[in-house]
């Protein structure tokens, strides 16, 4: 179930991302509560066409060929967070927008798994990844099984996607808008229970084999921001985001659970007039 900040919807759908250690070494994590808000309101979409998938699968098939990888994610994140050194957090914090000197500073456990995941698989700036430097270090730990799923887990990919529709068996049809609005099946219960049709959300996947599965943490994506990055995408131009769009789409989600329903209004009437300035100058040229 996707829980909802003051401007939109994020959280953590499945529990892919497990409970993180506060205590790192050279660091003080410290949080607080936030209240809840108002969620989207989504644009409808044509139903999606119903269609068989992987033959003559069941629902209890799918479900159980779900639960495993749901597990092993589980348990190869947790063991890949050991891996995160204090260089590898205040680079996710300050990224994010919650490093003060010292210390990281967010509003709940959600908050601090965007964290991890940009400290984990968002290249440093030696171009190295924290995730690959567990699978080079403990992968020989993890049994065979775990392995092959770390091993694919590693070509995991952070865009934003489109909800198409319920699957026909379990989980979502979602469209990857930046990648030529490639149709993946995302075997995801809280995206199935909660998420409407015609959602734009961030997410981070990896193709599991016979389908995709995410690691949980669901942000909403802005429809300017995702209009701008699918222009740049086009044009093989460089995105419209200073470190990466999972650091974009996560501080957003961070910044609107810290701000009142007032300065949010504010907020958003600034950025309204500052795109319609925008627009406008691009009708000049």
């Amino acid at each position: 179930m996707l829980s909802r900040s003051r401007s939109a919807q994020a959280g953590v759908t499945d529990g892919s991302l497990v409970t993180l250690p506060v205590e790192v070494e050279g660091l003080y994590i410290s949080r607080a509560v936030v209240s809840d808000g108002c969620g989207l309101v989504p644009h409808r979409l044509a139903p999606v066409p119903r269609r068989r998938h992987q033959g003559s699968m069941t629902r209890n098939e799918a479900l159980r060929l779900y639960r495993p990888i749901r597990a092993g994610i589980q348990r190869v994140l947790k063991a890949a967070l050991h891996t995160c050194s204090a260089a590898d957090w205040k680079r996710g914090a300050t990224q994010l927008g919650v490093w003060s000197p010292g210390r990281i500073e967010v509003q709940d456990e959600s908050a601090l798994d965007m964290v991890a995941d940009v400290g984990l698989f968002e290249p440093n700036q030696r171009g190295r990844r924290a995730y690959d430097r567990f699978l080079e270090r403990q992968g020989k730990d993890l049994d065979p099984a775990d392995l092959d799923l770390a091993e694919r887990m590693r070509s995991a990919r952070f865009s934003v996607f489109r909800m198409i529709g319920r699957h026909e068996l379990a989980g979502v049809w979602v469209d990857d808008v930046l990648n030529e609005n490639q149709r993946i099946w995302i075997l995801d219960k809280g995206l199935e229970a909660s998420a409407p049709t015609g959602l734009e959300f961030g997410l981070r996947l990896f193709d599991a084999g016979q389908l995709h599965a995410g690691f949980g943490i669901v942000v909403p994506a802005d429809q300017e921001f995702t209009r701008l990055c699918i222009q740049a995408r086009r044009k093989g131009d460089r995105l419209p985001v200073r470190h990466s769009i999972a650091a974009s789409l996560y501080a957003e989600a961070i910044w609107a659970d810290t701000m009142s329903s007032a300065e949010l209004e504010l907020v958003n009437m600034m950025l309204g007039l500052r795109r319609e300035r925008r627009r406008s100058s691009t009708r000049t040229r």
